[in-house]
Order: structure tokens, then sequence, then C-alpha cells
């Protein structure tokens, strides 16, 4: 080698310092997190809508947006029966006797047929009807296009 080509990145030591200053980037993850759940609800709402697993609007209403520090957030329904509809149900569980009829009189079918449908769902189960993995997937394309508003915020943060 003839000649010696030297590298170097001046300011890393304060670069690493700010870095190292978490609270500097709190409030710009806090509200790209904010930002990112919120899209993720609204779009699980319209997906259960879309499956058709809408009765009485409880599972898409608790849908909820649960802050957990700074850094995390949890996004999901907090009805029992959710996972049902998410996941399906394989063949061989019946419902709890009692569980359906309030299902069964607001679509006016007899308790009298209670045991019947029960068996029906024990012996043949329930197809999913997933809307949270759906709505995770659309989030995943909303965050790749939304990193550069939080680059540029926290890039504001560092600026001042």
């Amino acid at each position: 080698m003839s000649q010696a080509i030297i590298i170097r990145v001046e300011g890393l030591a304060e670069l690493k310092d700010k870095l190292q200053d978490r609270t500097r980037i709190e409030a710009p993850v806090s509200r790209f997190l904010d930002r990112s759940a919120i899209y993720l609800q609204s779009r699980a709402r319209e997906h259960i809508t879309y499956v058709g697993a809408v009765d009485t609007t409880r599972t898409r209403g608790s849908i909820a947006v649960k802050p957990d520090g700074a850094f995390r957030r949890e996004v999901g329904p907090n009805t029992t029966y959710a996972e049902k509809i998410e996941d399906g149900q394989e063949p061989g569980e019946w419902p709890p006797k009692g569980a359906l009829v309030p299902w069964m009189r607001r679509k006016g079918i007899p308790a009298s047929a209670e045991y019947l449908i029960r068996r029906k769902i024990g012996t043949q189960g329930i197809a999913a009807r997933p809307f949270m993995a759906p709505a995770a997937q659309d989030t995943e394309d909303f965050i790749r296009k939304s990193v550069s508003t939080l680059v540029a915020e926290i890039e504001a943060e560092f600026a001042r």
C-alpha cells in the first residue's frame, strides 16, 4: 500500500453519550408507538367486521391500546371468546352449558336447540376468523412508512 488512508468519525463519543440518555428518545419513540398502536387497533376493528365476527360489537369495542412503559404498547381485545374468533376451535371441546343462550336469544333460536348447537361445535369445531393477524400485517407496512418520521423526530430532539 503506497499511502495509508485514515478514516475518523468526529463526534462519536458525544453521539454515544447522547444515545445513552434514553429520555431524549423516549418522547419520539412513545409517539411513534402510539401512532402505530392506534393504527393497529383501527385495522383490527375493521378486520373483525370484515370477517363477520360482530354480533354485539363487544369484542370489536374491546380492542384497546394498553401502554406498557415508554417503549411498549399492547393492542388486543379483552373478551373471553376473542381467541376463539381469531384462532377457531378444534373439534373435541364443547362450549359451556348456557354460554350460547344469549347469542341464541338474539338470533331468535329457541333455547331447546342449545344442546344441538353445542354438540355441533364440539364435534366439528369452529372455523378461525382472524382479525388481529391481518391487522398486524397491515400495520407492518404502516410502520415501515412511518420510520422516517420517527427518525426525523429523533434527529430534531438531538439537534436541540
